[in-house]
């Protein structure tokens, strides 16, 4: 009996015993690093109207958010083992006044055969105001020869980005109607036609704006990074991803009309992005180190439109829409690692 205990409590004791070991085995392999950073973004984002024109999509009306370098603080968080991590993060902007808004419209496109057809006949600037602009993502890697000078990584990720932007005071030119001194139908002029009476021309000055932009996006990709270390204390990598899925929704609110009109559009798309990556870490010691970090990425969908006057009572158009993305991010970061 006495034997017995004996051998029990000595194969608990292994049991135990090679549990602690592993789970500090496993423990020491783990790391650890939050990256707080400084975010520079210029970006366009684009609203597109097509119409059908003898079996084709002819574009109708293009609206363009263009956001000038922006600064934005963000963080993201880091879990590696062995050669496997995990990173996700956010950025949010604060309100503020950036870039530009165009509206074009090419109203005659549906006149074909004229030589007015392809007239730009309207044309209005405005101011771009962010009322809201964050963003959360997510990625999940493998680094092959993670102990080497030279390393590949390939990775898959997800972004939501959720952004509101209005577009406030500026100016107009429209094309007055051919052989009219009034906008009383098709065809119109050219917004910048070289006879002055053929257009007519004003400002905007309001308070609650003239159009506003309500976009939420889902965005997926798959790619490669690859590492180059060429001293002990540099690391240089640069990455490319297609992006094999995105799914957008927007809402374009009219404020200037009466009544207002509305527009939302469900947009999505298979392999329809890419994006490449630049960056360069310096090791200040073993836990400490700063980053710089250049982004590029493009992306472009289609959907269908609803329109109308009331946003819970819209119906479906016979418009195709479509949105583009344009981005570059720039990235200053401080990297802690707990080893």
């Amino acid at each position: 009996m006495k034997k017995n205990f004996k051998t029990s409590y000595f194969v608990l004791f292994l049991a135990f015993s090679l549990k602690t070991v592993s789970a500090e085995d496993f423990l020491s392999k783990l790391n650890f690093s939050f990256l707080p950073y400084l975010e520079c973004t210029v970006e366009k984002q684009t609203e597109e109207v097509y119409t059908e024109v003898d079996g084709q999509n002819e574009l109708l009306s293009l609206i363009e958010y263009n956001k000038t370098p922006s600064f934005t603080t963000g963080a993201k968080a880091s879990l590696e083992f062995e050669g496997l991590f995990l990173t996700a993060g956010g950025y949010y902007t604060l309100p503020v006044k950036s870039g530009f808004v165009t509206d074009s419209d090419w109203m005659n496109i549906t006149l074909t055969g004229q030589e007015y057809t392809n007239y730009q006949t309207n044309y209005s600037y405005h101011d771009n105001y962010i009322l809201s602009d964050y963003c959360f993502y997510a990625e999940l890697g493998w680094t092959f020869g993670k102990k080497e000078k030279v390393s590949i990584a390939p990775f898959i990720g997800a972004d939501y980005n959720y952004s509101y932007y209005k577009a406030d005071d500026g100016y107009y030119i429209y094309g007055l109607s051919i052989g009219s001194t009034k906008r009383d139908g098709k065809p119109y002029y050219a917004y910048d036609d070289e006879d002055s009476s053929h257009i007519m021309s004003g400002k905007f000055y309001t308070l609650s704006g003239v159009l506003t932009l309500e976009r939420i996006r889902y965005t997926t990709w798959a790619g490669f990074k690859y590492n180059i270390q060429p001293a002990y204390n540099l690391t240089i990598a640069t990455s490319f991803a297609l992006c094999p899925y995105c799914y957008v929704q927007s809402l374009d609110s009219h404020l200037q009309r009466t009544p207002v009109d509305y527009y939302y559009d469900v947009m999505s798309g298979f392999l329809c992005g890419v994006r490449t990556n630049f960056s360069a870490e310096l090791l200040l010691d073993k836990h400490n180190s700063l980053i710089f970090n250049a982004d590029l990425s493009y992306v472009n969908v289609y959907g269908i439109s609803y329109g109308g006057e009331d946003t819970s009572a819209v119906y479906l158009l016979d418009s195709t829409s479509g949105a583009t993305f344009y981005t570059l991010n720039i990235q200053f970061f401080y990297r802690w690692r707990y080893r």
